[in-house]
């Protein structure tokens, strides 16, 4: 853990204005090149090298998640898969390829605000939720298809009125699995295909927000009011807990593979911690961004560019590096060696938007 306490982070860029503006969440693709960020009812894909936008799609209800994933194809190659919820139901899923966008466009619900989104890590299975209700969908043959939809009240809860979903989070390695938890009931394993809940891994009346996985699956980081929570998965017991003072609504995400924590710390500013550590009381380094409160936070690393955090406010993107020397000479190369990065606007892409919207406004004129 040593070799965490080292990275210490400064500014690599930052956005405001313009497509910028009223974020409510973010996201890095897995394979670094680019963001995505919720810019009130606009889905915004952008380039990581310099935070420039590439491509803006506009619905009718606000944003309310945008998630990545990296979709398998032949022989050992990937294609990362972008997933954007809005709050009328609209879902849109965009798969970056050699020279253009392939847009797919579907209603992820029908009659409640969809306030919840998670896509599992190889891009195939995905779960939609308003504040009671979940919906899951497979992709199968190139299109979305519905798997399941249920109101997510579990056994173990007696008083059905009182269940409020305030987070949901597939388990890495097991796309069966779903994490989800509740206001003031607690976090509950759900079986997506028997629609049943498992177990508790956290019960608790007091307020929760958030939950996130571990890229290994085997720990959880749960956001309560006294701090971010982390837990062993398999146990439920308590590994590590960081002192915030920003609520239960602040993003939180891992980082260094696991080993550490990204989150918020007061009000102007992103933190992150070691995972090892039972008790935090601050944190191991922060970022300032003064135009609070944080409305999305993200990390990312390989061995080009180090670790990347991204940190998001009502009007305001940054991204912070290790070493930001070393991502501009990566972003550099990755520029030269590939100009489609640019994605122009191709017939393709705008065909592709114009039959997801056609078929949004004849679906919302129908009801």
């Amino acid at each position: 853990m040593a070799s965490v306490a080292r990275h210490q982070y400064t500014e690599v860029w930052s956005r405001s204005g313009g497509f910028y503006s009223d974020l409510s969440c973010a996201d890095i693709s897995p394979d670094g090149d680019n963001l995505a960020a919720g810019s009130g009812n606009t889905l915004i894909i952008g380039s990581l090298s310099d935070g420039r936008e590439q491509l803006a799609l506009t619905g009718n209800g606000r944003v309310s998640a945008v998630r990545w994933a990296q979709t398998p194809l032949k022989l050992g190659h990937y294609r990362p898969t972008l997933v954007c919820g809005f709050e009328d139901g609209l879902v849109v899923a965009v798969s970056i390829l050699a020279t253009h966008y392939q847009i797919l466009g579907f209603q992820g619900y029908i009659g409640q605000p969809l306030v919840h989104l998670d896509l599992s890590c190889d891009g195939q299975r995905l779960t939609t939720g308003s504040k009671t209700h979940l919906w899951t969908w497979n992709f199968v043959h190139g299109d979305w298809k519905p798997l399941a939809s249920w109101h997510a009240v579990p056994q173990q809860v007696e008083d059905a009125t009182e269940v409020e979903i305030t987070s949901l989070c597939t388990v890495p390695g097991d796309p069966h699995l779903l994490l989800v938890a509740y206001q003031a009931n607690g976090v509950f394993v759900w079986d997506i295909a028997q629609q049943v809940s498992l177990r508790s891994i956290v019960v608790s009346p007091n307020p929760i927000g958030r939950v996130v996985m571990s890229p290994q699956g085997d720990s959880l980081a749960v956001v309560r009011s006294s701090g971010v929570v982390i837990y062993d998965f398999l146990s439920g017991q308590m590994v590590s807990k960081a002192s915030t003072t920003t609520g239960v609504s602040s993003p939180v995400a891992f980082i260094h593979n696991g080993k550490g924590l990204l989150g918020t710390y007061n009000t102007d500013r992103g933190a992150w911690w070691r995972t090892d550590l039972r008790e935090q009381t601050a944190p191991l380094g922060t970022f300032k961004h003064p135009e609070s409160p944080l409305t999305g936070v993200a990390g990312f690393e390989s061995n080009a560019t180090g670790f990347l955090v991204l940190t998001v406010s009502q009007n305001v993107i940054r991204l912070w590096g290790s070493d930001p020397t070393l991502f501009v000479t990566y972003a550099t190369q990755r520029t030269a060696k590939e100009p489609y990065r640019t994605l122009i606007y191709t017939s393709f892409i705008m065909i592709a938007v114009a039959a997801v919207v056609v078929a949004f406004v004849t679906a919302y004129l129908s009801k």
